[in-house]
């Protein structure tokens, strides 16, 4: 599996060629944009985060927290040494963990995101594990049953987050049902982890 993941990850970089735009107003930013909009509004997050510590998990270029203000210790977990970006998280006091988030020590925050993440991992159900040994919450939205292939090699379907979040908890967005957003089913909730 790690020579799949290594070699998706190589084509993952070449995914995102646009150069990184720091005042977030580029084609690129707004598309971006567009999706995190579309994710905090379905998992009910806030861009005033009032202070709460967070930790998102393979965010590539452009994470959520960019268009977030008033968090706290924050951190972006992102194998991919995206160079363009790094003195742009730097000055926003976000800390870039450059390591599959299976492998390193993350810490104890308030909050974990995983939007549209678990099809690029080593493992799924180890990142949900170990965002369930560091976060008080775990906000996600992700993909439905998409076909393995060298981008994408895995391929979650509900089971995977009743299983994870409990039946309660894991809300099905339809694909195609808001303009310009995912065009296949998505899973989606907030799980709470001692709740």
């Amino acid at each position: 599996m790690m020579n799949k993941w290594v070699s998706a990850q190589k084509y993952e970089r070449t995914h995102h060629p646009h150069p990184f735009d720091a005042s977030l107003t580029s084609y690129s930013s707004n598309f971006y944009r567009n999706f995190y909009e579309n994710y905090f509004k379905f998992t009910g997050l806030e861009y005033d985060l009032k202070g709460k510590t967070v930790i998102e998990v393979g965010p590539a270029k452009i994470a959520g927290l960019c268009f977030c203000e008033n968090y706290g210790k924050s951190y972006l977990v992102e194998p991919i040494i995206y160079e363009d970006t790094l003195e742009f998280y730097k000055s926003k006091g976000i800390t870039m963990i450059h390591e599959p988030a299976e492998t390193c020590d993350l810490p104890k925050v308030d909050q974990a995101w995983m939007f549209n993440l678990l099809q690029h991992v080593i493992d799924p159900h180890t990142v949900i594990e170990k965002l369930k040994g560091c976060a008080d919450e775990i906000y996600f939205f992700e993909p439905l049953d998409v076909p393995v292939d060298e981008k994408h090699i895995h391929s979650p379907n509900r089971n995977l987050f009743i299983n994870e979040f409990g039946k309660d908890v894991v809300k099905i967005y339809k694909g195609r049902s808001v303009r310009g957003f995912h065009y296949v089913d998505c899973a989606y909730g907030k799980f709470i982890v001692n709740g």
